[in-house]
């Protein structure tokens, strides 16, 4: 799978009893490419056994990314995870592949959205970037 770029990890990370803040990049070359993306993520008392739970605060087209709400799905969650990649890296690896360990649209938060993704990727890109240049 195509890893983001190391300019995908977090600018910037405050902690504040289990709660993060932090900004990330658009991977370069995907539909979010200049965007930058602000999320919360909170980490559960059983982190990392349970996964955290991110939020997106800045409006994003997304099959994964409830619009609505800005819930994050991490759909490939494992403890293992944080041995590699930071909770940043995992996000902006989602960002970079929006389907990332799926294979239908009913699997997605948005099956709309992820039915655009699977159908017609360029009208999905042109959206998603419209969006990035609106929002982020």
């Amino acid at each position: 799978s195509k890893r983001p770029h190391a300019e995908c990890a977090a600018a910037s990370a405050t902690s504040d009893g289990g709660i993060l803040a932090t900004s990330i990049q658009g991977p370069v070359g995907s539909a979010f490419t200049g965007g930058v993306f602000q999320c919360v993520v909170h980490l559960p008392e059983r982190f990392p056994e349970q996964p955290p739970m991110v939020k997106m605060r800045t409006k994003i087209y997304h099959p994964n990314i409830d619009g609505q709400t800005g819930s994050v799905l991490l759909a490939n969650w494992s403890p293992s995870v944080l041995v590699e990649k930071s909770i940043a890296q995992v996000v902006a690896e989602l960002l970079a592949n929006p389907m990332l360990g799926q294979t239908s649209p009913s699997e997605a938060l948005n099956p709309k959205t992820a039915k655009t993704f699977l159908r017609d990727p360029r009208k999905f890109k042109q959206t998603a970037a419209e969006w990035v240049r609106l929002y982020a």
